[in-house]
């Protein structure tokens, strides 16, 4: 675990950055600083663990850790006590031979879990792009499940003969793969991963009632489901209410106006509205010229909300 974490300035410039609330930056400089966190970008925690290290109760911290999750700035597995930075590598790099093997030796602690593969990943592609500055090939830990092609540098030895394998043993299918439930998170994720808004607190939700069954036959891929519920999304023609219309995350020049504008909304019926509501009211709430600068930049972020929630629409912004 290294004694000093690198933290670029220009994060202050980042719009993902500032459009968090303070929680979410608070949470993110936290994990990124944390005393445990690994010269990989990841640490064994627990989200009471940490709330607990902050003063914080564990609804404020994960209502903290829900930005920087949804933005991509942070991996967690809770079920696996997992946390990890996707980016971290990028600015604070793995400086020579002798560091990537000692990370190597650390990655035993990491538990296992399919996070766990991603940050392999994430080295062998640091590893991959920095090469020059090693002269050693990647430890074993990171080449497990390596991809063709980015093996060893260095010739291999002849191989030698392999005795010949034992039979597997009948294992029936049913118990090869047991089907493990999402986090609320883990179905965001996915779901941004094939670029589709979806509550992941209601798709856990719907499938926790049903017992995780689709009709009377219990769910072997959860992300299959995400995937349908994406095609009928498209289907309908009626684009998924995205969580970033929640105005918290709008840089409002006070919580005051904020609030105001929330109960426009509220009183019109609508949580989360559609997009052409938000803007209708945002107006109204941002009239005054001294509020010019505000209007500006919450207008360039609702335009980023149309092109990727509502990408056929012609809304006015």
């Amino acid at each position: 675990m290294g004694k000093y974490r690198k933290i670029d300035p220009r994060i202050w410039n980042d719009a993902k950055f500032m459009a968090m609330p303070d929680d979410g930056k608070l949470v993110f400089l936290f994990v990124l600083t944390h005393p445990h966190q690994t010269g990989v970008g990841a640490m064994r925690a627990t989200v009471d663990g940490l709330a607990s290290e902050l003063e914080w109760t564990p609804k404020r911290f994960r209502e903290g850790l829900r930005e920087p999750f949804r933005n991509g700035m942070i991996r967690a597995d809770e079920k696996a006590h997992l946390f990890a930075l996707p980016n971290f590598l990028k600015y604070n790099p793995l400086e020579n031979d002798n560091v990537i093997i000692g990370q190597a030796t650390a990655l035993d602690l990491i538990p296992e879990c399919s996070l766990k593969d991603d940050i392999c990943q994430w080295v062998r592609e640091h590893w991959e792009a920095n090469r020059k500055r090693y002269s050693k090939p990647l430890p074993e830990p990171f080449r497990n499940g390596m991809p063709k092609g980015m093996g060893n540098p260095m010739p291999n030895p002849e191989p030698e003969p392999e005795p010949e394998p034992e039979p597997e043993p009948n294992i029936p299918k049913r118990q090869r793969r047991r089907f493990v439930k999402p986090s609320v998170e883990e179905a965001e994720a996915y779901a941004r991963s094939i670029d589709f808004e979806m509550d992941g607190e209601e798709f856990v939700d719907h499938y926790e009632s049903k017992g995780w069954c689709i009709g009377k036959t219990p769910m072997k891929d959860w992300k299959a489901a995400v995937r349908t519920w994406k095609r009928r999304a498209v289907e309908r023609r009626e684009p998924p209410k995205p969580k970033d219309l929640d105005l918290r995350i709008l840089p409002w020049p006070n919580d005051s106006l904020r609030s105001i504008t929330q109960e426009r909304l509220l009183s019109a019926g609508r949580n989360y509205p559609d997009l052409v509501l938000v803007v209708q009211t945002v107006r109204e709430s941002l009239q005054n010229e001294k509020y010019a600068t505000t209007r500006d930049e919450i207008r360039r972020r609702l335009i980023e909300i149309r092109e990727r929630c509502y990408p056929t629409s012609s809304i006015n912004i």
